[in-house]
């Protein structure tokens, strides 16, 4: 938690979005989103510089930073660096937006926090640390149950031509879908999963048609099945979901849970309100 009397800067940064938020004083703002693992040292730096300038004149003290993709030792290293070079002399803590998640959620208590957004993930929190953790495999491998996810499944059947023809003729129309743009933006476009994670409005928008409610149940059963009951502690342990995705679909996901038994206790949209009050 933040120290009496500093500035505490808390960051919850998505690959999609940054928010940005001083806590006790209630300022906030937000720049582009950079995920740490695949970002490269350019793009990170002017994530940085669009967010001091941001800033302005608040002097920060202490900056916790939650992001995508800080899953290792040397990725951590290396944003820390960088966060401090662009906010000397503040501290800096680095974790990732997994362990955000968990404390927005549950505080210091225990449970599995879930993130729902542009991409997955999911923990074991015991008040500490994550102590057990499923991989997310990221959106190459996994990441079920994700923005990327019900995106990559929408194309697929859209190109293949198991979607109603009125949705794959919109999506034609209004998105630009064929076969050679949908290639060469996903195998040789900048940030591919962001790109498929951009059809999520457009399988918002069309939410009562059953073709889109079986392709996004059809993710969450993904992530069920897949990565919750691999968890020992699946039935016992308070579940709690963070992101776009798990809010903007939240009957589905309710509804989709309940078939493999498992029921939320909290679904949010984003964890800056929970991470304020943590290091307030």
């Amino acid at each position: 938690m933040g120290s009496e009397g500093k500035k505490t800067l808390v960051v919850d940064a998505g690959s999609t979005k940054a928010a940005w938020g001083i806590a006790a004083s209630g300022a906030s703002f937000v720049t582009r989103g950079v995920n740490a693992l695949t970002a490269s040292d350019q793009e990170l730096r002017s994530v940085l510089r669009e967010a001091g300038e941001k800033a302005g004149d608040e002097k920060i003290d202490q900056i916790y930073w939650y992001g995508a993709g800080c899953a290792t030792t040397a990725v951590c290293s290396r944003l820390r660096s960088a966060l401090e070079a662009e906010f000397a002399p503040a501290t800096v803590q680095v974790a990732s937006d997994l362990v955000g998640a968990a404390r927005a959620l549950f505080g210091n208590g225990q449970g599995i926090a879930s993130i729902l957004g542009t991409g997955s993930n999911s923990g074991y929190f015991d008040g500490l640390s994550i102590a057990f953790q499923v991989p997310s495999l990221g959106f190459i491998l996994g990441d079920e149950g994700s923005g990327v996810a019900i995106g990559k499944s929408l194309l697929a059947k859209a190109l293949r031509g198991s979607l109603p023809q009125y949705l794959s003729e919109e999506l034609s129309r209004t998105m630009g879908v064929d076969l050679a743009s949908v290639l060469e933006r996903v195998y040789r476009g900048e940030a591919p999963n962001r790109y498929l994670a951009s059809f999520v409005p457009f399988v918002a928008e069309h939410e009562d048609d059953d073709a889109m409610k079986e392709l996004v149940s059809e993710e969450f059963r993904n992530f069920a099945g897949k990565i919750l009951t691999a968890y020992p502690q699946a039935h016992e342990a308070p579940l709690g979901f963070v992101g776009s995705i798990a809010w903007r679909f939240r009957p589905l996901l309710e509804k989709t849970l309940d078939e493999f038994g498992l029921r939320a206790e909290k679904i949010i949209k984003d964890p800056m309100e929970g991470l304020l009050k943590y290091h307030a």
